[in-house]
Parts: C-alpha cells; structure tokens; sequence
C-alpha cells in the first residue's frame, strides 16, 4: 500500500481535503482503504470542529504573548539560577566591542580608498 499525505480520488468533494492533505487524517489513503467509506468523508461535525480550531490557531495570541516574553527575557542579564548571563549584551561590554569592531572596519575601508593603485 502506498502511504502518501496527499489526498486520494475519493475525497474531492470532502471539505476536510485541503488539496496537498486531509485537515483531520495523515494518511488519508488508509481511511479507504478495506472500508467503504472514509470516517471524515462529508463528515459536518468533523469539519465544523476543525474549523473552530483554526479559528482558535489564527487568533495569534500565543504568538504575540511569545513574542512579549522573549522581548523581556532579552532585557534580563540575570538567569533564573540567579547568575550573571556572560553573553548578554548589556553585561558583557559586546556592544563596546561591536562599536568598536564597527569602527576599525570603517577606519581599514577608508585607509584602502586613500591608498594609490
């Protein structure tokens, strides 16, 4: 048997068949197969559940409360074990060094522009 997400035939006017797979199955070839009929198959419950689903999915607010705490976690040079993080940059003087870096970079671009060829 071949095993294959995608869709077979017999689900074309399913609302569950998403085109590339099934909203409900991983294999939607093995719910036909031996059985007359797949248990999703124009299945309104199934359906009205996945939809409200994603409904819940697409609402973000996982994404955008994430996106919060790791944007505090970045402020924090503490870790939670109460030790100093040396790799924060705010601790670590890496933003002097960056500036730095940046600077001597700057200062070799010009110095190879001034040089005659």
């Amino acid at each position: 048997m071949r095993r294959t997400h995608k869709p077979v035939h017999k689900c074309y006017d399913c609302p569950l068949n998403l085109g590339e797979r099934c909203a409900v199955y991983a294999y939607p070839h093995d719910m036909w197969h031996g059985r007359k009929k797949c248990p999703g198959y124009r299945n309104e419950r199934m359906f009205a559940e996945w939809q409200a689903e994603e409904q819940r999915r697409s609402e973000k607010g996982d994404v955008v409360a994430r996106k919060a705490e790791m944007k505090e976690r970045q402020t924090e040079a503490v870790h939670e074990d109460g030790k100093l993080d040396p790799k924060h940059p705010k601790r670590s003087g890496f933003t002097k060094l960056k500036s730095a870096m940046k600077k001597k970079a700057k200062a070799s671009k010009k110095a190879e522009r001034r040089r005659p060829r």
